[in-house]
């Protein structure tokens, strides 16, 4: 032992649910359970064709939240059985503080109410078998739509993440090196939906300077800059068109359409994926029809281009908010558009005049990269220099 004392045998007494009394139940929802994505039903039914166990409800231990049966004084409850409870309680605390005390109802008891949980695959059991349990232990009442948006794991530089080895990247370490944005942006076309993926800096760096800038921001800034600088900040209305500005416009409205499907089935990295095709597609229409040669002989064939890029950067713009929500506001602000950032479910008016545009992203150096490199370290050193002795010893 850590303390130095010698271990001793001692009889105790514990709760358990007996989950074998709810296999079938069980079984019957998660066969039934088609929200569920793949890898949670194909773990939750290899569990039940296992077989279910009693699993203690109830530890010796001084902290925690107290056992309340009777005989249980001193005993404190397993966290992962009222951890999972939490999110029931944490939905009528809400409301409780907000003075409206009843109104958790109409959440956890309308049987219509979909709740979904974001969680690494080693949490399949608990959200899967565990907390649809438990509501069954209950006599039922509580919506059981319960489904899991559950990744894969995501590994640090070939090893996973370790918290005794200081082995990985912390958020309040994270926010100290780069903008919350790029982070986000990084860790969603980086989340591993499929299958694991490892985290490195090299490959962050990569997908914010060739991805974020180079596709996303380069396209933004290009439409933007243009129409501020030959059409005098104002959208102009289309004009002409050829072949290949219906053949973009049909490209942008299938990669919208591939989004949304991916959206409503939590795959975000597909649809962030999508939307970055957007984006290219963009830079390649660009290209094709060069606005900039365009507007010295067929102005009004330019403003065409310029209008169908611009009404593809306002679909960009909303399928890039759920992700990185504070440059899509920028984005949508740049353009002249009013909050808040909206679906596009409208073509834009030619007349919005634009606001400030600037770019929206930059590129990390390899320097700027050492420099992150090496804060993170002293930010780690400073950490484990303000811990105790003993937590050393433990960590």
């Amino acid at each position: 032992a850590i303390c130095g004392a010698r271990p001793e045998w001692r009889r105790t007494k514990h709760w358990y649910l007996d989950l074998r009394r709810l296999e079938d139940a069980v079984r019957k929802y998660v066969e039934g359970n088609f929200e569920l994505p793949q890898n949670a039903r194909e773990m939750a039914l290899g569990i039940l064709r296992e077989g279910l166990r009693p699993r203690a409800i109830t530890r010796d231990n001084k902290w925690g939240i107290p056992a309340p049966f009777p005989g249980a004084e001193g005993k404190t409850i397993y966290v992962w059985f009222e951890a999972v409870l939490g999110y029931i309680s944490a939905v009528k605390e809400h409301f409780e503080r907000k003075g409206e005390p009843d109104r958790w109802r109409e959440f956890w008891l309308d049987p219509s109410t979909k709740a979904v949980f974001f969680v690494g695959k080693d949490n399949i059991p608990f959200h899967v078998i565990i907390l649809p349990a438990l509501i069954m232990a209950n006599g039922g009442g509580y919506t059981t739509r319960l489904t899991t948006s559950s990744t894969e794991y995501l590994n640090y530089e070939g090893d996973k993440f370790s918290k005794s080895r200081r082995w990985g990247v912390w958020i309040d370490e994270a926010l100290k090196l780069m903008p919350v944005d790029y982070w986000r942006f990084v860790l969603v076309y980086m989340r591993p939906e499929n299958r694991d993926v490892d985290f490195t800096w090299q490959t962050a760096v990569d997908v914010v300077n060739k991805v974020l800038n180079d596709d996303v921001g380069n396209f933004a800034h290009r439409v933007l800059s243009f129409i501020k600088a030959r059409f005098g900040g104002v959208l102009p209305g289309p004009g002409p068109s050829a072949p290949p500005d219906a053949e973009f416009a049909e490209a942008v409205a299938k990669y919208v359409k591939s989004a949304e499907a991916h959206y409503d089935r939590i795959e975000l990295k597909e649809a962030l994926m999508d939307a970055v095709e957007i984006a290219r597609e963009g830079n390649r229409y660009l290209n094709q029809r060069a606005p900039w040669q365009l507007v010295k002989e067929r102005r009004e064939e330019a403003a065409t281009v310029l209008y169908n890029s611009y009404r593809a950067l306002k679909a960009l713009t909303a399928l890039l908010y759920p992700v990185i929500p504070s440059s899509a506001e920028r984005l949508w602000s740049m353009m002249g558009l009013e909050p808040p950032v909206r679906w596009p479910d409208a073509d834009p008016a030619p007349g919005v005049k634009l606001g400030d545009v600037e770019p929206l992203f930059r590129k990390i150096d390899r320097g700027e990269l050492d420099a992150m490199l090496a804060e993170l370290k002293r930010l780690r050193e400073e950490r484990w220099s303000k811990k105790y002795p003993w937590e050393q010893a433990i960590l």
